[in-house]
């Protein structure tokens, strides 16, 4: 049983928001997304045992967490490029807006997004 259904929210950006919602998104990347990088790795299943089961679902296991092309390594770090992408987008939308190169980078306390 569930205790709670997580939800969805809608959110608006706009030109008083874009750059608090690409700098939200850059830190969690910057920060968790570089962690969740890190880990990807240590998704691994040792076989239990030496025998053909143990063996044998141990390799299944791994290919489906980090070998095969759709593999969960895979599809986290497609949701990280998603993000990025995003934050690419809020930025173009920044710049459609009006917003100043040096404005945007300000408003990451860097050279800009992803530095």
């Amino acid at each position: 049983e569930l205790a709670s259904i997580p939800q969805t929210q809608n959110i608006t950006v706009n030109r008083d928001n874009v750059l608090k919602a690409a700098k939200i998104i850059q830190d969690a990347l910057d920060n968790e997304g570089q962690q969740i990088r890190a880990n990807l790795p240590m998704l691994h299943v040792i076989a239990p045992g030496a025998d053909q089961i143990s063996v044998a679902a141990a390799q299944a296991w791994n290919d489906r967490l980090t070998g095969d092309a759709d593999s969960y390594s895979v599809r986290v770090e497609q949701y990280l490029q998603t993000l990025q992408t995003l934050v690419d987008n809020l930025v173009t939308s920044a710049q459609q807006y009006g917003y100043s190169d040096q404005q945007i980078a300000d408003a990451f306390g860097t050279a800009g997004p992803g530095a």
